[in-house]
């Protein structure tokens, strides 16, 4: 950076939704002071305005690194645009789970619906999480409207099909997450391998480095998923475990074999990337030392109101706690009555809103217009359509299925018992 500034660049230069590079330094997980202070030290006018006037401050606390926040405020930074919240819901730790599930579901297959409607854009945060959710609640006996089940199956599949012909020829390998997320989605709501999943798969192994993990290219910073290599990598071990090619199967094994070593010497920044490690090594077989490690570690990082972080440096939220809890509960290392896992409900159970959402700030520059999707929130709405989808998912996995659906009260069934 300080190679280009002396080359001439602009240090205050601003894209089409006039973020600088000031802005674009602290809008990111992986924050480098350096950076921040090269910026400043180079003339970056520390106070210069978005489109939506936002200043590199208010970029800062959506992050809450004390550090970068210091080094800020010591150049005289100060707000563009004060964040206000949305008004809390009433905290109440006896709110009915299956009521509270039911009402997220129906909120986001309405949404998830409108989403699409919308942008034409498929949406990882509507479609793919919701996937998901829906998966947990139709094991919990809640109530869902199956055609809007089906319909969105066909939407992810049309966005791996329509590019078919291109992923077979490796055209397209750098968009890892959308197939990764895509393939993650179709997997939840029970999606058999087929020629779709099979070109996704051949273009996503052929995306991966030599070391092991696949590069996130540069382009939508969308925390906390899209936004370093650790999350393409731990998405790409899910995908190929759960659609291998059985031709492929030796080259396949030997592919998360070593992406399997790279999750392990990467440090994951935040819950969310800590929860796809945990998932991808247990997915890839390592040995149960490491994975315990890793396990324990997120675990530990629950907080005394029961839910987990985006990152040290913030409260609790809804995503983090909803990905956390799946992930240490698909792992076997927190079953659903476990403490840990009751208390992360409870605190869900009571930082829902009575329309069956929940929020969570956005920490993501834009980069397509703004519409409204059907969910709450305004610019908070797509970030808090994911933590709806993977809190319901969490808070649906705490309830005990009806009987008919029990895989014991099936066999009796099928035996002819009672």
């Amino acid at each position: 950076i300080k190679a280009l500034i002396d080359g001439g660049a602009d240090v205050n230069a601003q894209d089409i939704r006039g973020m600088s590079p000031l802005m674009l330094a602290v809008a990111s997980e992986n924050q480098d002071l350096a950076v921040v202070r090269v910026l400043l030290q180079s003339g970056a006018n520390v106070n210069a305005r978005s489109g939506r006037g936002e200043t590199a401050l208010d970029w800062a606390r959506k992050f809450g690194s004390p550090r970068v926040i210091a080094a800020l405020e010591k150049a005289f930074a100060r707000e563009g645009v004060p964040y206000q919240a949305p008004p809390g819901p009433h905290r109440s730790a006896t709110r009915d789970a299956a009521r509270a599930v039911e009402q997220s579901i129906a909120l986001l297959q309405r949404s998830s619906a409108e989403f699409f409607k919308q942008s034409g854009c498929i949406g990882c945060h509507h479609q793919d999480a919701t996937a998901f959710a829906v998966r947990a609640a139709r094991a919990a006996g809640i109530p869902l409207d199956e055609s809007v089940a089906r319909e969105r199956v066909i939407v992810m599949k049309s966005s791996l099909g329509s590019e078919q012909e291109l992923q077979l020829q490796g055209i397209g390998a750098e968009a890892i997450s959308i197939k990764t997320n895509h393939l993650a989605g179709l997997w939840a709501s029970g999606y058999n391998p087929d020629v779709v999943t099979d070109a996704a798969v051949v273009s996503l192994v052929s995306g991966q480095y030599s070391d092991g993990h696949w590069q996130r290219y540069i382009g939508p910073v969308r925390s906390p998923t899209g936004v370093t290599n650790f999350v393409g990598t731990a998405e790409a071990v899910l995908a190929l475990q759960r659609y291998g090619i059985p031709a492929r199967a030796a080259e396949f094994r030997e592919r998360v074999t070593r992406a399997s070593v790279w999750l392990q010497k990467a440090t994951p920044r935040n819950t969310y990337e800590h929860a796809l490690q945990l998932l991808a090594l247990y997915a890839a077989g390592v040995e149960k030392a490491v994975v315990k490690r890793v396990a324990d570690s997120l675990l530990a990082q629950q907080r005394r109101d029961g839910g987990w972080a985006g990152n040290p440096n913030l409260g609790s939220d809804a995503h983090s706690t909803g990905v956390a809890l799946h992930a240490l509960r698909e792992t076997g290392w927190v079953s659903v009555g476990d403490a840990a896992h009751q208390r992360g409900a409870r605190y869900l159970l009571s930082t829902q809103y009575p329309d069956g959402s929940w929020h969570v700030r956005s920490r993501a520059a834009g980069f397509q217009p703004y519409f409204q999707s059907g969910f709450p929130f305004e610019h908070d709405q797509w970030i808090s359509a994911a933590a709806t989808a993977w809190a319901a998912e969490a808070v649906a996995r705490s309830i005990e299925p009806p009987a008919a659906a029990r895989p014991e009260a099936r066999t009796k069934e099928q035996l002819g018992g009672k």
